[in-house]
């Protein structure tokens, strides 16, 4: 997962997927982008990973106001889309692969 703060989400943002897919190796392309409204950090100035790292992609767990994109197609699309409740379920239950 990529964690990105904005003041707004603009299209570039979600065009560059195609830059990555043609840039990375297939495993450093995040498979999750997080569009957070503020910073967490800690008393070093660094982002505190360990609240996200436990809260992860869960809908229920992310907090109000952070986004979180996934690529489209159930992973295997060439773009990034809003991140539900019902694509976790589809995780969950194996009918979407990362």
């Amino acid at each position: 997962m990529a964690l990105l703060m904005l003041k707004r989400l603009h299209t570039r943002v979600l065009t560059k997927f195609r830059y990555t897919r043609t840039h990375l190796p297939k495993y450093a392309v995040p498979m999750f982008l997080r569009i957070v409204k503020e910073m967490t950090p800690i008393h070093n100035n660094k982002q505190n990973k360990v609240p996200l790292r436990e809260e992860g992609v869960d809908p229920a767990r992310v907090k109000p106001h952070d986004k979180v994109l996934w690529i489209d197609g159930k992973g295997k699309g060439h773009t990034y889309v809003d991140f539900h409740e019902d694509h976790w379920e589809d995780l969950k239950l194996g009918r979407a692969q990362l």
